[in-house]
């Protein structure tokens, strides 16, 4: 389906209560779709309106009841073409605004997010390093707490939240979203329900360190506050640009491909009598140069 201006303004809101900010360029394309599709183009008047009292006064002649409709067919065709015009030109827009975001606009997004992403992320790893989170229920815990540990316990909601946005702008930079920023992979029966399954977060929000199966496994065990995913994650936490989540997905497709094709029956083919093992097939997702 077409970016749309709904997916723009998505979009938009998520960056900006993340705490980001859309390029200039992104944000003039948004404003002028939002100023097309909210452009005006009802006609002055009806020339009908006024047919009925003609009428009534026996005044509505042939001559004006014919002009009166040749005028509300004349508005009527203006009308659809302003608003045939008026999609046209939302589309066009927008699919600019989508080509934009591809091509450097999502990095920029990114970037933008970078230094709060790294700034809750320290955040959340002083909390797991100075308290047991998961060895204390709130009560257990402020009988022990000091100045220090009861300010990062109480922290701990501004970084979670803050970070469960950034991760939330990821999403719709991924293969699944709208946008495709990451190309969306054709992985065929073999892939498309974990490919469906499988977020941008577990993409964009990890260092190579962490597989993205790891890594998505995790976000599906996310939870509030103290049970967030980040106080799984937040060692190998990374905000990782475009091309480097594009290279994560490629290289889990090429590895999740594999794992099929070893897990896959052997099959064979009759050949002079005799069966003989099939090849196995080529995998689409390896690199040119890795088969060299």
């Amino acid at each position: 389906m077409a970016f749309t201006r709904t997916d723009a303004r998505v979009l938009n809101r998520a960056v900006t209560t993340a705490g980001g900010t859309l390029p200039d360029t992104l944000t003039n394309l948004l404003t002028a779709a939002e100023e097309i599709h909210a452009a005006a183009n009802k006609p002055a008047g009806d020339p009908l309106a006024g047919l009925a009292d003609a009428a009534a006064a026996g005044k509505a002649t042939a001559a004006k009841i014919q002009s009166a409709f040749d005028l509300a067919g004349t508005q009527a065709a203006q009308a659809d073409h302003a608003q045939r015009t008026q999609r046209e030109a939302e589309r066009a827009v927008m699919s600019r605004f989508r080509r934009e975001l591809v091509n450097g606009g999502a990095d920029q997004i990114l970037d933008s997010l970078r230094p709060a992403f790294d700034e809750h992320i320290a955040g959340i790893a002083a909390i797991a390093e100075n308290i047991d989170i998961h060895g204390h229920t709130p009560e257990s815990f402020l009988n022990i707490a000091t100045p220090k540990t009861l300010a990062l316990w109480q922290s701990i909601g501004t970084h979670v939240d803050a970070l469960d946005r950034i991760a939330a702008v990821t999403d719709l930079l991924a293969h699944n979203s709208e946008a495709r920023v990451i190309p969306r992979p054709d992985g065929g029966t073999r892939l498309t329900t974990r490919l469906t399954a499988l977020r941008g977060r577990a993409l964009y929000c990890g260092s190579d360190q962490l597989a993205v199966d790891d890594a998505h496994n995790i976000w599906r065990t996310n939870g509030p506050h103290r049970r967030s995913a980040w106080f799984k994650l937040y060692s190998s936490a990374e905000l990782r640009t475009v091309a480097e989540a594009t290279e994560r997905l490629r290289t889990w497709c090429e590895t999740t491909w594999d794992a099929f094709e070893d897990a896959r029956a052997s099959r064979h083919t009759t050949v002079d009598g005799e069966l003989v093992p099939d090849p196995p097939q080529p995998n689409p997702f390896r690199r040119v140069e890795e088969t060299v």
